[in-house]
């Protein structure tokens, strides 16, 4: 019997750091339990150990998302102050339409008390120009 290790298969977590990214998806999907949540898919630019960082962001009770997080990544994009879009579905499509904008993103680690489970937060969401006053090693 042959054992072959290939530990290049499932899932790490992202090492915390900065990073450039563009968009390579965003989808809403639904968990098992039936809560919806936007599946963001970025693509790692100029760091060849990370190729992609993935993150979710859930819905509340009322089945929005949080407003903040939101407004982050569409000032990350350009997308002027006042521009309205009537539903998620707009948005996000107008997302798609800046896939080619970089933006960066600093990856943070988050252990929950409750479970154990280690999950990334994204913070610092801007556009690459306000890259010039962080200092990091993988841009």
């Amino acid at each position: 019997m042959a054992i072959k290790m290939e530990y290049k298969t499932g899932f790490t977590i992202t090492p915390e750091g900065t990073y450039t990214v563009l968009i390579d998806s965003i989808t809403v999907e639904t968990a098992s339990n039936g809560n919806e949540y936007l599946a963001l898919r970025l693509e790692v630019q100029g760091n060849p150990s990370v190729r992609f960082i993935r993150t979710t962001y859930w819905q509340n009770d009322s089945g929005d998302y949080r407003m903040f997080d939101l407004m982050a990544i569409a000032k990350a994009f350009g997308i002027p102050e006042d521009t309205e879009y009537q539903s998620y579905d707009e948005f996000f499509k107008a997302l798609e339409e800046f896939g080619e904008t970089p933006f960066s993103v600093r990856v943070e680690h988050y252990t929950s008390p409750n479970t154990g489970k280690v999950s990334i937060n994204l913070r610092d969401i801007k556009p690459v120009e306000e890259l010039d006053n962080l200092v990091n090693p993988f841009i």
